[in-house]
């Protein structure tokens, strides 16, 4: 008597994902955190930058990363440090928190409340980035 045992792997999608990031409903935008160390000591999870922003007093990343199954969660710091030109330049550390196993490609927005830095941005803007990436743009509002 023989008997033949089959078994298969499920196979995981690979295709885009368009993932909205879960964001307090008081406002659509993520808190800017002030760090308490540097940037290199704060982990994430790796993710592509796509696109940065500005929409109204919010930073708005385009990102994709590996996931689909799971909802993940984003995290926005600043660290205070400041580049002296004109404008101002800064980086922002976005973190992304993601434990999902699945590997399709997630595009996701995720905004980030900029009130922190509405006295620079009405003293002739700041340029804001990524830290990590090179993608930056100059947030700038109305003088008082």
């Amino acid at each position: 008597m023989i008997i033949l045992v089959v078994a298969a792997c499920k196979t995981q999608n690979t295709s885009t994902v368009n993932n909205e990031s879960k964001l307090p409903e008081t406002n659509s935008c993520l808190p800017l955190q002030l760090a308490d160390k540097a940037y290199g000591e704060i982990a994430s999870d790796p993710f592509q930058l796509e696109q940065l922003t500005i929409d109204k007093t919010c930073l708005r990343a385009i990102v994709s990363y590996g996931g689909g199954c799971r909802t993940v969660r984003w995290e926005a710091y600043f660290n205070q440090l400041v580049r002296h030109s004109f404008p101002p330049q800064i980086d922002l550390k976005l973190v992304l928190h993601n434990g999902d196993p699945c590997r399709a490609i997630v595009t996701d927005t995720v905004m980030v409340n900029l009130d922190e830095l509405e006295a620079m941005a009405r003293s002739g803007g700041v340029v804001i980035g990524l830290s990590g990436h090179k993608t930056t743009v100059l947030y700038a509002l109305p003088l008082n």
